[in-house]
């Protein structure tokens, strides 16, 4: 089911859910292995004063406007930048959050989680990062943190 974002479906493990898209291990998984690369430059570049800096936001704008002219599903972004939230430490994480909200509004699914556990929301990440801006951004638009498929929460 390409289409699903229920944890269970995937025994709570993002890389089973990686694997179950349609374009894994396709020229266009590509696009989405350099969208994930992107949100790491403290891991490429070992200078963690130089961040963050706006070259590398843009990077990141760059990858998913790549993915989704590939037909990446912006959904899978959001599900890719959770999982990320909890492996790695970068300054751009919350920017890049704001950006899919907003800029795939009519577009993405805002109800998933992270796939793995802890199974992070968008809200989940704005409480742990005391981001007021995201957790409204993502209750103005719709983001029901009672609707999570596989999670129960509240």
């Amino acid at each position: 089911n390409n289409d699903c974002y229920d944890p269970v479906y995937y025994h709570y493990s993002y890389s089973e859910w990686r694997t179950k898209r349609s374009y894994y291990k396709t020229p266009t998984d590509a696009f989405y292995k350099d969208f994930i690369t992107s949100l790491m430059p403290l891991r490429i570049r070992n200078v963690p004063d130089a961040h963050p800096n706006t070259e590398c936001q843009n990077k990141i704008y760059c990858a998913i406007d790549a993915c989704v002219r590939h037909n990446i599903p912006c959904t899978h972004l959001l599900v890719g930048a959770l999982y990320s939230s909890y492996h790695l430490v970068s300054p751009y994480i919350l920017p890049t959050l704001k950006y899919l909200l907003t800029a795939f509004e009519d577009d993405l699914y805002y109800d998933v989680t992270s796939i793995s556990n802890p199974r992070y929301t968008v809200a989940h990440i704005a409480a742990m990062s005391d981001d007021p801006d995201l957790l409204s951004t993502y209750f103005d638009l719709g983001g029901n943190i009672d609707v999570i498929d596989g999670s129960n929460f509240s």
